[in-house]
């Protein structure tokens, strides 16, 4: 459960894994995000491997994932949106460009940093 404090700040999410989310980050499904770009041709660029993000580093805050998934890209940005997975302990960071129609790029980062996916929307 996700719940705002009084002050604006972070919420803490998982108390077992120290994991905060801030309250407005959306929550969606690795596993089935996983599964529907392993098994679809959906006309977009998928990796799921020859990443950047190779050694152990603990993701425990939106800005940490951030910064792991900026390691990961190859295109300019200017918006940034990032959701988790609480089940599984996975970061979804979408970058994109605000005046451009596709070449977002998604990069889901576990909790430990290092990459899993990364999908291109050209």
């Amino acid at each position: 459960m996700i719940a705002c404090s009084d002050n604006g700040n972070p919420t803490k999410v998982d108390s077992t894994a120290g994991i905060f989310i801030d309250p407005e980050i959306e929550l969606f499904s690795w596993s089935a995000d996983e599964e529907k770009y392993r098994a679809e041709n959906l006309g977009v660029d998928v990796r799921f491997e020859g990443f950047k993000n190779t050694i152990k580093s603990a993701i425990t805050q939106k800005e940490d994932a951030i910064e792991a998934a900026k390691n990961e890209i190859e295109k300019e940005y200017d918006s940034i949106n990032v959701s988790y997975d609480k089940k599984n302990g996975m970061w979804r960071v979408r970058f994109s460009r605000i005046d451009v129609e596709g070449g977002d790029q998604w990069v889901y980062i576990d909790k430990n940093g290092l990459t899993k996916l990364i999908m291109y929307n050209e």
